[in-house]
């Protein structure tokens, strides 16, 4: 094989390559076949030397980060008939199971959304509790106290509720986000 040859044929493989890394890597191969040439070798012996010219452009791909896309199979047409006899039924079954899985995520939300509301409900109730206690100290400065310590526990369990709304809702949200990207990612394979 002669050095035009030979680059016109690394040059068809190269095609995946930006043209300026497939400039560059031709530009290589050029010049030290032609150094070489001047130090005495043989043309035929220089490209022999650098192996299987498909292996070669395989490794230039793989240093530019660049691999070959596999060839898909095409499908059985037994299995494409068997899809389409049964469409209605893989149709019914993803969306019943997409329902299910959506209700499970409004149930949870509104699961976090009661803790949440319960928990402004009860900070509301000791806050009023708290400055009311203030109008019964001159008539009963103990049940003054037992109000004022009632409405410390009502804001206890404000924060209790409020946390646990605010992490429920949190693992929801978790929840849906790696449901919707494994969904994603599902859809993406198929259109690949």
């Amino acid at each position: 094989m002669l050095t035009q040859d030979f680059l016109y044929q690394l040059s068809i493989k190269l095609q995946p390559l930006p043209p300026q890394e497939k400039d560059k890597a031709l530009s290589y191969y050029a010049e030290l076949i032609s150094d070489k040439i001047e130090n005495g070798e043989q043309e035929q012996d220089i490209i022999a030397s650098f192996g299987n010219i498909d292996e070669l452009a395989q490794s230039i791909l793989a240093e530019n980060n660049i691999y070959p896309k596999a060839k898909k199979k095409p499908i059985h047409p037994v299995i494409i008939v068997l899809l389409i006899l049964f469409s209605p039924v893989i149709f019914g079954l993803t969306v019943a199971v997409a329902s299910v899985i959506f209700s499970f995520l409004v149930a949870g939300f509104a699961f976090s959304l009661s803790f949440l509301l319960t928990a402004l409900a009860l900070a509301l109730g000791g806050i009023f509790s708290f400055f009311t206690s203030f109008f019964v100290i001159t008539a009963n400065p103990i049940l003054c106290f037992m109000q004022i310590g009632a409405s410390f526990i009502l804001l206890g369990l404000a924060i209790f509720f409020g946390i646990g709304g605010f992490y429920i809702g949190k693992g929801i949200y978790m929840l849906t986000s790696l449901t919707a990207n494994k969904v994603k990612l599902l859809f993406q394979k198929r259109g690949n």
